[in-house]
């Protein structure tokens, strides 16, 4: 944002409001009363099988260190920048994310946690889009049901 109001670039026009990234304040006043959990999420939001280990290492660690700088202590959580099974290794993952002081760490990978969940690739959903989506995922019918919307979602491009 600093080299964009330099340059004289209206940061507000290149994101739909809805997609912006959180300013610094909109961030610290979100964590403000606890009741929200503010993770990292790397500093620069590469993918992370796409570094180099030391990239991948600073990204993570000192990541962590930014965050915790602006917000007065360190993030508990970690989420995974895109998060899917190609984008990020555990095991390289793992020992940094323990030495930036992180307690797990979040995948996009579909599916619930459960006591056998590896806690540095926790499995997640994505926000549902409808209420009848969130009732599905909720009572575990999602599950379910999207093997069959992903196999007709296939037939459909075909």
């Amino acid at each position: 944002e600093k080299i964009l109001a330099v340059l004289a670039v209206d940061v507000s026009l290149m994101w739909p409001e809805e997609l912006r990234p959180l300013s610094q304040v909109e961030l610290l006043e979100l964590g403000a009363d606890g009741f929200v959990e503010i993770g990292g999420h790397t500093h620069w939001h590469p993918i992370l099988s796409n570094c180099t280990e030391e990239e991948a290492h600073e990204e993570i660690v000192g990541g962590a260190q930014q965050l915790a700088h602006l917000l007065g202590r360190a993030p508990r959580f970690f989420a995974y920048p895109n998060g899917g099974v190609s984008d990020f290794d555990t095991r390289l993952c793992s020992p940094w994310l323990r030495e930036a002081g992180y307690e797990a760490a979040f995948s996009m990978i579909h599916g619930r946690t459960g006591a056998d969940s590896n806690r540095w690739a926790l499995p997640r959903y994505g926000a549902p889009e409808t209420v009848r989506g969130a009732a599905a995922t909720v009572s575990g019918a999602l599950e379910v049901l999207e093997p069959w919307r992903q196999h007709f979602k296939r037939r459909a491009a075909l």
